[in-house]
């Protein structure tokens, strides 16, 4: 497969937000902190969780979706972060959901901004 060098300048917006089959160069344009998780948690694993994530915001549309760190199997509070920061790139809002009374990071709502 030949590289695309527009992919190395892709950018994702809230008119233009990322699509599922747009993960794979999310993935690979995610910087660092994304390469060390794949490295982690394993490159099929976080893969997955970007693909769920995008498949369900895109069907979504503007409605706000909630993603928990146990929607996600062997998933921890460090790796739930890195996907959130990666969706945020993808052109999506983000906020974390945290447990007021026990200020625990529970996962992200994301939707897209109109």
């Amino acid at each position: 497969m030949d590289h695309d060098p527009s992919e190395d300048t892709l950018s994702f917006t809230a008119a233009n937000p990322a699509q599922p089959q747009d993960s794979m160069v999310l993935i690979k344009l995610g910087g660092a902190d994304v390469q060390k998780t794949v490295a982690l948690t394993g490159k099929d694993r976080f893969e997955h969780m970007v693909l769920f994530c995008l498949n369900i915001l895109s069907r979504a549309g503007t409605g706000i979706c909630a993603f928990y760190v146990e929607d996600f199997p062997d998933c921890d509070e460090p790796t739930c972060r890195v996907l959130q920061a990666l969706i945020g790139r993808a052109g999506y809002t983000t906020k974390d959901f945290v447990e007021v009374s026990m200020n625990t990071y529970k996962g992200f709502w994301a939707w897209r901004a109109q």
